[in-house]
């Protein structure tokens, strides 16, 4: 902008000076042309007063009294009949010039008119004035009277004027572009500084400012660019943090968001939504569509009813992929801000439901196996009971034999119904208030010497080995011996008569190893994975008369996960079974 001005102003200054120049000349030229005209009429009728006596008579010219005219003039002076020949000139032969009635000035004076014109002599070879006047009889005209000056004094003055006005023209032109130069770069510097300032803040320097402010309209431009600045910098800083809240809610959630166009073009999606349908983080998927991104034929039924029905229902779909997912969609659209409210796209929540469901199926599970579970013993008390009742059974000894099968089951109902409490209590942590101090070593040979008195029944030899010196363990002293007996108690009652069970117990660095280990009846495969399922048997006939409720290795599971420790299942059919407990050790 700054050239662009200085260039227009001196290219204005050059053609004010030529034109101004120029009509110097002009004025000048047309000045002297004037004035030499004057004198030169006032010479033609000096020179015809002292040619001619009282009568015009052009074979009679007084040529003595006008030499001394010409001396003084140096004008040339020439006389013409009325038929254009040249009867007398000052400076040429008579002879050697032409006819001079078709001459414009001549034309006029004999039509009684004086006349003046500058014109190129061939005869001088020099551009000359020339003025005529017309030499009449009363009104008759008898010839022509004309003087004609050479113009070398007037092209020598116009040519020294003419490099006088390029010289000065040029002076003039560099004192006013420099004095343009300095004027125009302090009047333009807030320009300069305001469109800086607009670049900057155009690349994010908010907090730029204005500080050059003259006391003019551009000091006034500056002190509103200014302000909007300092707006618009507010502006984008509580922007920048709603933006900040907004990213944070997002990614906080467990829900997933994907908001898409009108076009199926993704304009937003969350952390928790490219993990629910694994979009890698470092992917770019912003602006493309979601089809391209989410292959799901289901899912994309679903999003398109939604845009095309305005559907605001939840959804619930199932998808497979590397696993199988349950999804219940929400959605809402996204309409623009204008009194015509139109829609621009929609925002999908996307619920992963799948272990939800999974919990679900598991209380329904789990209530149908308790109802069962507590309907068979009751049942069989009710039957029973029912029957000594009757009076039909007089035999004292079937009678003894009635209530000890009802004592049984009523303490099979009692263990039932104190492994459901235990199992509830676990899962929500209510037995961990207060921690004690295990010694390890102790507590399994307090276990075992327990068991041994049960495994004596079925001539079952427990056995153990455990390290000496291994560091005390803070958990719920109960817990841990209910966990222990569970465990032993399973090994004794599917072990066969004779058998055996080991006890092994070391420390492995911060890590506690225990291992129960017997000689029973194994377990197949295929049936590992479910062990500790609530209420699952591997062989329920047998379970069942053994005298177990289905829940002991739940809650054996559950101790385990609230002392951080694993378990893990090595069996073999008709050879034995081992579990393998892995318990971190702590400091506190």
């Amino acid at each position: 902008m700054y050239k662009k001005i200085l260039t227009g102003f001196i290219l204005i200054l050059i053609i004010g000076i030529s034109l101004t120049g120029f009509l110097s000349m002009e004025v000048a030229k047309n000045t002297y042309v004037g004035y030499m005209e004057k004198t030169l009429r006032k010479d033609c009728y000096l020179v015809k007063e002292y040619a001619f006596d009282q009568d015009i008579d052009l074979k009679n010219i007084n040529v003595k009294k006008i030499l001394p005219i010409i001396k003084m003039t140096n004008n040339r002076i020439t006389i013409i009949d009325i038929d254009g020949k040249v009867i007398y000139d000052s400076h040429e032969k008579i002879k050697n010039m032409d006819n001079h009635k078709h001459r414009s000035e001549v034309q006029e004076a004999l039509h009684q008119k004086e006349s003046s014109v500058v014109r190129y002599s061939k005869t001088l070879k020099k551009d000359m004035m020339y003025y005529a006047i017309p030499l009449k009889d009363k009104d008759r005209v008898l010839g022509v009277l004309r003087i004609s000056i050479p113009l070398d004094e007037a092209n020598f003055i116009n040519k020294n004027m003419f490099i006088s006005l390029v010289v000065s023209s040029l002076i003039g032109i560099i004192i006013a572009s420099i004095i343009a130069y300095r004027y125009l770069y302090y009047t333009t510097k807030p320009i300069k500084e305001l469109t800086a300032a607009v670049k900057d803040i155009a690349g994010g320097n908010f907090s730029r400012r204005i500080t050059i402010l003259p006391k003019d309209e551009f000091g006034e431009l500056g002190i509103s660019f200014n302000e909007m600045a300092k707006q618009l910098q507010l502006s984008m800083e509580t922007l920048k943090i709603q933006n900040i809240k907004l990213e944070t809610i997002l990614n906080s959630m467990p829900e997933g968001i994907i908001a898409v166009d009108t076009q199926k073009n993704i304009m937003l999606i969350n952390p928790s939504a490219r993990e629910i349908f694994h979009i890698k983080e470092k992917e770019q998927i912003i602006g493309k569509n979601i089809l391209e991104n989410i292959r799901n034929h289901q899912f994309y039924k679903v999003m398109n009813d939604i845009l095309i029905n305005q559907e605001r229902e939840p959804i619930e779909i199932k998808i497979d992929a590397s696993e199988t997912k349950i999804l219940r969609i929400s959605s809402a659209p996204i309409r623009y801000i204008s009194k015509y409210e139109r829609i621009r796209g929609i925002i999908l929540i996307i619920e992963d439901i799948t272990q939800l469901r999974k919990l679900e199926n598991v209380r329904r599970d789990f209530i149908a196996n308790v109802s069962h579970e507590l309907k068979t013993p009751i049942t069989s008390i009710r039957g029973f009971v029912e029957t000594l009742r009757s009076g039909e059974v007089q035999d004292e000894n079937m009678q003894k034999r009635f209530l000890e099968i009802i004592d049984l089951e009523s303490e099979r109902l009692i263990r039932l119904v104190e492994d459901i409490l235990t199992l509830s209590d676990l899962e929500n942590n209510l037995e961990l208030i207060q921690m004690e101090k295990i010694d390890v070593k102790e507590t399994l040979n307090e276990i075992i010497a327990i068991m041994r008195q049960l495994a004596s029944k079925k001539e079952i030899t427990i056995r153990s080995n455990i390290e000496e010196n291994m560091n005390l363990l803070y958990f719920t002293k109960d817990k841990f011996k209910q966990m222990m007996i569970n465990l032993i108690d399973n090994a004794i009652k599917y072990t066969p008569k004779g058998g055996k069970v080991e006890v092994n117990a070391y420390q492995n660095k911060n890590q506690l190893q225990i291992e129960i280990k017997d000689t029973g009846i194994g377990i197949p495969k295929e049936d590992i994975p479910r062990l500790f399922e609530r209420f699952y048997r591997v062989d329920k006939a047998r379970s069942r008369s053994a005298g177990g409720t289905g829940l002991g290795l739940a809650i054996v599971k559950h101790i385990l996960q609230l002392m951080n420790g694993k378990i893990k299942v090595e069996s073999e059919l008709g050879k034995g079974t081992s579990f393998i407990l892995f318990i971190p050790i702590t400091t506190n």
